[in-house]
């Protein structure tokens, strides 16, 4: 590949946008903003600001980021629409209306795909404090993976490792 670009303004909105994430092949971008007055998600097609449609329409204080799974066809995004935050799952095509994925009285967010597809790593109080939790597509009950701290992963090129952040000043 070429130099990458930088500094050029892609989108033009008086409202805050923020979070972009490119959808596996390139084609369309899904980022969150504020131009329908609550942070929600949009997806353009990366080559035109022409063609953005409104994925989410929630009026919840936060919302996102959006984890695109490995074939493009679904996005998992966290958001506080109930209170608290919960993770939801959509189809990218627009065709289903976002559903609950994991719920509850905690907070889940961060989420983000395994390389194959089949797991679905986020971070979660649940236990306490934070850790990294994992769940499938469909929202099985969560299986911890962390126990001593963690949030905010990351899977290896290869899938066989779990990089995450840990706060170890405690």
């Amino acid at each position: 590949g070429g130099p990458v670009e930088t500094g050029q303004e892609y989108f033009s909105s008086s409202r805050q946008e923020a979070v972009p994430a490119y959808s596996p092949d390139g084609r369309f971008l899904a980022f969150t903003s504020l131009r329908a007055g609550y942070p929600n998600v949009w997806i353009c097609e990366a080559s035109s600001t022409e063609h953005c449609r409104q994925r989410t329409h929630f009026s919840s204080s936060l919302t996102g980021p959006a984890s695109w799974s490995p074939d493009g066809r679904r996005l998992v995004l966290a958001s506080n629409q109930s209170g608290t935050f919960d993770l939801y799952m959509m189809d990218a095509a627009g065709t289903e209306e976002p559903r609950k994925l994991i719920d509850g009285p905690t907070d889940e967010s961060f989420p983000f795909w395994s390389r194959d597809g089949k797991t679905i790593y986020f971070t979660s109080n649940r236990s306490g404090r934070f850790e990294v939790w994992k769940t499938t597509p469909e929202g099985a009950p969560p299986v911890s993976v962390t126990t001593d701290g963690g949030y905010i992963g990351a899977e290896s090129v290869d899938g066989r490792w779990l990089y995450y952040a840990k706060d170890t000043a405690n």
